[in-house]
């Protein structure tokens, strides 16, 4: 007997890529991925239902678009590094060795104080950084990534309305996402921003 495991990625609620992955039923977990899907595809174990110990299930969070091992993956081995933000969109989307692995959405500049579209390098990783202005003040915003003089992609505790412009120029996330993108860059990596 045989059961089909559904991977799919989901952009803006909106499924865009799917395929199956035919593999027997042996599950030997009981975390929803075959042992097959869990040796070839994720490399999590399949003695362990919860491979990096987070408290979710293996399947749950691929069927979430989330890599099981992101909290344990060694981005320093990660090749070919790469950051793509879609204003349009208000998504932000990272790559490595040639493969998504991650995407979440932003909240790019507002129209007054639109962000700057280009090709970039992060210049500077900076852990803590005091933003200050003219109606504004959040210290120790952390994780901040330095692509141009005065304009970063960075964390952001202020508001959760990712999905639509809000800042001043600078790529806003989710402190839930923006660790691991932190963790996941190095000083040299490509950014890509575009409409």
């Amino acid at each position: 007997m045989k059961k089909v495991l559904l991977i799919t990625v989901v952009f803006l609620g909106i499924n865009i890529w799917h395929t199956s992955v035919y593999a027997t039923t042996d599950d030997r977990d009981n975390d929803g991925l075959s042992n097959d899907a869990e040796i070839q595809i994720y490399g999590t174990d399949p003695d362990r239902a919860d491979t990096d110990g987070n408290g979710i299930l293996d399947g749950d969070q691929v069927r979430n678009g989330i890599l099981p091992l992101a909290d344990t993956v060694n981005f320093s081995k990660v090749k070919d590094k790469r950051i793509e933000v879609d204003l349009s969109e208000q998504r932000l989307r990272y790559f490595g060795d040639g493969k998504l692995l991650g995407s979440f959405l932003i909240s790019s500049g507002v129209l007054q104080r639109p962000t700057p579209v280009g090709t970039f390098t992060v210049q500077a990783k900076r852990p803590l950084v005091r933003y200050r202005g003219l109606g504004y003040d959040f210290p120790n915003t952390k994780w901040n990534l330095q692509f141009k003089s005065k304009y970063y992609i960075h964390g952001t505790y202020w508001h959760n309305n990712f999905g639509k412009p809000m800042s001043h120029g600078c790529v806003n996330v989710a402190y839930k996402d923006m660790e691991r993108l932190y963790a996941f860059a190095d000083v040299g990596t490509r950014v890509t921003i575009h409409r």
